[in-house]
């Protein structure tokens, strides 16, 4: 067999560039070491000993990691609502979309965090092989427990895919992607064995590695007739294909890596004074030290010659300067532009006030849809999945904290009313939503006197 069915495809070459660098970020500290001089570059003079040494000491800001964090509580701020017009039998099977215990809001977000993080991720309606003896019946199929469920795969994964016409249109017509089994060695060991999954309109292939190659273990039909892979995108570029919305703030994130690495060992050096001593031969014995007096000869003189300090407050304005952009580059996603939207997401509107954020939860909240029609039509051949509606949190105040403070002297400053503070205190999540202002105020009347 040839090996060609292991080769990824120029598009998929083309955005792993990109994600190299996500890779290492998401992998932390541990990671960006391991990648060495990829982020971090030996200097020309620098010791291949103190080089590593340097390298060993150096930590990453979590600022990649506390920002996708932070957009994914945004967007999933209170669970995902299922529509009314989701079949009983389809809503039955979100409480476990993908038979491991997630679901659909965890589901959803780990499909929302992979997206944001490389520009898109994908979400695969699996439909497990019939058995032979199995009834055609939805009870016999309940009762063996035969039934689709989700996939999520990683962009990682994805080898490439082939497009043709399917009843003269545009559609997915392969598409590849590696994934593994766990096969058995003995009652305490097992073995992660290596796939390659090829799957077509009618066709399912099973590829694994041999003595000899690639080698197809498993060639089953494809019962649905189509594809049912649905992409996730933050940023598209084409047709499976995007580029990492937060990839500048991945690109600060490494030059931060490797300023805060050049200021530590800027502090090292500058720690260490240094003796400096004029007018003393080189074969004068000198005793140095707390319990010691020093005899110099006439006019003669020993000093200490310490750092003063400026280059290292330099390189710490240099870093902070670089943290504040890279809170911006972050908060950039909440912030309100005009975007051109579709009719569908405008009704009659051409162009609308949001943010980026907002457009990525109307994209999920479209792929979701889409993949419940997928999961409709793989149980009972019907495309109708119902709707589901993200509740996301759009307000750009990224520092709630802070704004309260202002709101508080506002208030104080008679700019504003107890019970306006009381209900921008609620909003930012800073009181539980089942207070009301009534009733807190009732109970302020009965309490106590503070002592």
């Amino acid at each position: 067999m040839s090996d060609s069915v292991c080769q990824c495809c120029a598009a998929v070459e083309e955005m792993r560039e990109h994600w190299k660098l996500i890779d290492c970020i998401k992998g932390g500290t541990s990671a960006m070491r391991e990648a060495g001089e990829a982020y971090l570059p030996k200097r020309q003079l620098e010791t291949r000993e103190d080089y590593e040494a340097r390298l060993k000491l150096a930590t990453l800001h979590p600022a990649f990691e506390e920002t996708v964090g932070a957009m994914v509580g945004r967007v999933f701020a209170k669970p995902v609502v299922i529509g009314d017009d989701v079949p009983q039998e389809i809503a039955d099977l979100l409480t476990d979309v993908d038979t491991e215990g997630r679901d659909l809001q965890v589901f959803a977000q780990d499909w929302f965090r992979g997206g944001l993080e490389y520009g898109l991720k994908f979400a695969l309606v699996e439909i497990p092989q019939r058995p032979e003896d199995l009834p055609n019946t939805r009870q016999a199929e309940q009762q063996a427990g035969f039934r689709p469920y989700g996939v999520l795969i990683e962009p990682g994964q994805v080898l490439g895919w082939k497009t043709g016409k399917v009843a003269g249109v545009d559609s997915l017509t392969q598409f590849r992607f590696r994934t593994c089994r766990v096969e058995e060695v003995d009652e305490f060991t097992d073995e992660t064995v290596e796939q390659i999954r090829v799957i077509e309109p009618h066709r399912h292939r099973v590829f694994e590695e041999g003595k000899d190659g690639w080698e197809m273990v498993s060639d089953t039909p494809y019962t649905l007739g189509f594809i049912p892979l649905v992409p996730y995108y933050t940023a598209r570029t084409g047709f499976l294909t995007a580029k990492p919305p937060l990839l500048e703030l991945a690109h600060l994130v490494a030059k931060h890596w490797w300023l805060q690495s050049s200021l530590d060992s800027l502090v090292d050096v500058a720690c260490v004074p240094i003796l400096v001593m004029t007018g003393v031969d080189s074969g004068d014995e000198l005793a140095i030290g707390a319990r010691s007096a020093v005899k110099l000869p006439r006019e003669a003189d020993m000093k200490y010659v310490e750092h003063t300090g400026a280059a290292i407050k330099t390189a710490r304005e240099q870093l902070d300067s670089l943290q504040e952009e890279m809170r911006q580059a972050g908060a950039k996603l909440v912030e309100k532009s005009t975007q051109v939207m579709t009719a569908k997401q405008s009704g009659e509107e051409s162009a609308k006030e949001t943010s980026k954020l907002a457009m990525m939860c109307q994209g999920l909240q479209d792929s979701l849809v889409l993949f419940l029609s997928y999961f409709s039509l793989a149980l009972n051949n019907r495309a109708e999945g119902g709707t589901v509606q993200l509740q996301p949190n759009l307000d750009p105040d990224y520092a709630p904290a802070e704004t309260m403070g202002v709101l508080q002297r506002m208030r104080d400053g008679g700019s504003l009313s107890d019970q306006t503070l009381f209900n921008e205190a609620q909003r930012r999540g800073m009181l539980a939503e089942d207070l009301d202002w009534e009733s807190e105020q009732e109970r302020i009347r009965n309490q106590e006197p503070a002592i």
